[in-house]
């Protein structure tokens, strides 16, 4: 199949056509379920950034060795068009739930698009950056999380006050809570995020397993359910062969996780994991399945937006090859257009 090059003035028109669909204003807005889960919008934009100074590939003068597969249509001529669309509103402020650097990030890619912003701050954090680079900026509350960045009520009243269309969670705090993502939809703004159905199923990791199964994805082998008890934990590791691994079903961070290799590590990570999970997520449900030694880390990162009846979806790796991207391709399924960068 031929391979095809993009100059960086056509990946620079591509990605900014979608930053401008991510922040398109929908009134009344209510994620559609066949909208697909994406990452926190900072790590897309930074990577726009990065796009756009060249950074994040290998330049020679004005040309981008980017080698791609051939596409089914004309990606560039396609985004060209959708750019030069008057018809698109962005929002005119967004509200950045989150703090440090990942708030500036956002910050600087609204100022460049014209769009207010409102920034959060805890009382340690009111001579922060990101608080003296926004447009407005609302204190939430003392130095501790749960009293400030975590607290869903403060935030909701934040919201409110500063008239804004659309939040950003950034990534951490509360960009992966469910509550929280619900509760800023029924205000009738925007949640720059995945919606609460995809959190919700995304962490658990029972659940996932089982979404990823049904569609047909090859996933490691183990029992698909809860683990009831240290018998049922034995049961189950010996039909599935050592090593096995034992994991807290809710959160992440390495909490809750056990690796055994026999049945007396079986037993004692059972107790200490169950235990470390109900105080960690205060949900004690762990699943087993086999134990990969020295795995390879694969992890995609997915941004979506949805025009009309059709979501575009765009498919990074979270580490890149020597700095650049090698092949590119485009699949399309009724009503998704799907990018992959790899």
């Amino acid at each position: 199949m031929p391979l095809v090059q993009f100059t960086r003035n056509q990946l620079s028109v591509a990605r900014n056509n979608l930053t401008r669909q991510l922040l398109h204003r929908k009134p009344n807005y209510v994620p559609r379920q066949r909208q697909l889960a994406c990452s926190p919008i900072t790590d897309y934009l930074y990577s726009c950034q990065k796009i756009k100074s060249g950074s994040g590939f290998n330049f020679n003068k004005d040309q981008c060795h980017y080698r791609a597969l051939a596409w089914k249509r004309s990606f560039s001529s396609a985004t060209q068009e959708n750019c030069e669309d008057d018809s698109l509103q962005l929002f005119e402020k967004v509200l950045i739930a989150n703090r440090g650097e990942i708030a500036c990030r956002i910050i600087k890619t609204c100022k460049r698009l014209g769009i207010r912003t409102v920034a959060v701050y805890s009382t340690a954090d009111s001579r922060a950056l990101h608080v003296q680079m926004a447009d407005e900026a609302i204190c939430l509350g003392s130095a501790p999380s749960l009293e400030s960045y975590l607290n869903i009520d403060k935030l909701c009243i934040a919201i409110e006050q500063s008239g804004a269309q659309g939040v950003a969670p950034g990534y951490g705090f509360l960009s992966e809570n469910a509550e929280f993502s619900r509760r800023v939809n029924e205000m009738g703004v925007a949640f720059i995020g995945p919606p609460a159905s995809a959190i919700e199923a995304m962490g658990d990791k029972i659940t996932s397993k089982q979404i990823a199964k049904d569609a047909g994805v090859n996933v490691i082998p183990g029992f698909q359910g809860v683990v009831n008890d240290e018998e049922h934990a034995l049961k189950l590791a010996s039909e599935i062969g050592y090593p096995v691994i034992l994991k807290a079903a809710s959160g992440g961070g390495g909490k809750g996780i056990r690796v055994c290799y026999d049945e007396a590590d079986t037993r004692e990570g059972f107790v200490l994991s169950t235990a470390e999970a109900a105080q960690s997520f205060g949900d004690d449900r762990l699943l087993i399945e086999r134990f990969v030694e020295n795995p390879h880390h694969i992890e995609f990162q997915i941004v979506a937006a949805t025009n009309n009846d059709l979501t575009e979806v765009l498919v990074f790796p979270e580490r890149y090859v020597n700095g650049m991207f090698w092949y590119a391709a485009t699949i399309h399924f009724p009503h998704l257009r799907c990018h992959v960068f790899l």
